[in-house]
């Protein structure tokens, strides 16, 4: 009579289809990783558009808020400049820079004649940026208006329009944000 002798370890087969099947969850969970980690990524992108376009509209509403008054606004409706006095008599300039796709801040600005204050070539000279021109990590301004209505008594309303997107140089997310706010002047 002949003994069988008691096989240990896993045909060939089972080690196959063990492979087969460790191989499928692989792809599932690459998958699934792959697809987490691009959506926090855009959660994270859109963030930092928000809060960059939050930012300067705070900046720029706040200026306007605490102004003496609009000097210059330009009379088309939706302008990209605007001239206001802060209440210390001082001449502040903010405007939207396109092409280049950000807003700039020029203090303490002389008239040299109050007569044609308005209408003086803009001198770049001086200007600070307000916005993360950061090629890797800042925004892209496009689209950018003051809208300024008088208002009666003196309480004059602009509205500040723009859209936020990535820097100009960088390509691959398409979303644009828009910022819309209106602010009292004093």
């Amino acid at each position: 009579m002949k003994f069988l002798k008691e096989q240990f370890g896993f045909s060939l087969i089972e080690v196959i289809l063990a492979i087969g099947i460790l191989s499928v969850i692989g792809v599932i969970s690459s998958n699934l990783l792959t697809r987490t980690y691009r959506t926090s990524s855009d959660a994270d992108f859109l963030s930092r558009l928000k809060q960059n376009g939050a930012v300067a509209s705070d900046i720029l509403g706040e200026a306007i808020r605490m102004a003496d008054s609009v000097v210059c606004y330009e009379p088309a409706n939706n302008s990209k400049v605007i001239i206001i006095r802060n209440l210390i008599g001082k001449y502040v300039r903010y405007r939207f820079v396109e092409p280049g796709g950000y807003i700039a801040k020029k203090e303490d600005i002389v008239p040299r004649d109050l007569s044609t204050f308005c209408q003086e070539d803009i001198n770049t000279s001086g200007e600070a940026p307000i916005t993360d021109r950061d090629p890797s990590s800042g925004v892209s301004i496009t689209n950018g208006k003051f809208n300024y209505v008088p208002g009666v008594g003196g309480k004059d309303t602009v509205t500040i329009k723009f859209d936020v997107g990535p820097p100009l140089n960088q390509s691959g997310q398409a979303v644009i944000v828009n910022i819309q706010t209106t602010v009292q002047v004093r």
